[in-house]
């Protein structure tokens, strides 16, 4: 059971990471090239990628992770294993990480 939520678990981090460095990338480049029609097509290409490959990486290394620990006997409420649980803390860094964007939205758009 532990080598099936590894299984998991492993992908996950794989998508997650590799979503985040290729994003960037392609954020960086597209930026560079001043040409508003590749970064809006680099933007809807984040948007989909973002919506799709890091939820899927979000549920498989919480479920594999999870599952690891459960499948191991170890308590979830604990040490290492609490800080990996970052659900309320995620929420909160990217409650955090929003703010900024809604003000610079509102700057853009009021031309303040």
């Amino acid at each position: 059971m532990y080598l099936s939520f590894k299984f998991m678990h492993l992908p996950g981090l794989v998508l997650l990471i590799g979503n985040l460095t290729a994003t960037a990338m392609g954020k960086v480049f597209a930026n560079r090239t001043d040409d508003a029609v590749v970064v809006a097509f680099e933007q809807k290409r984040v948007s989909c990628t973002d919506g799709s490959l890091t939820l899927g990486g979000v549920l498989l290394v919480t479920v594999g992770g999870d599952g690891m620990a459960v499948a191991a006997g170890l308590d979830l409420r604990r040490g290492w294993l609490l800080w990996g649980q970052l659900c309320t803390r995620w929420i909160a860094w990217g409650a955090v990480a929003t703010v900024p964007l809604v003000v610079a939205t509102y700057l853009m758009l009021t031309k303040f």
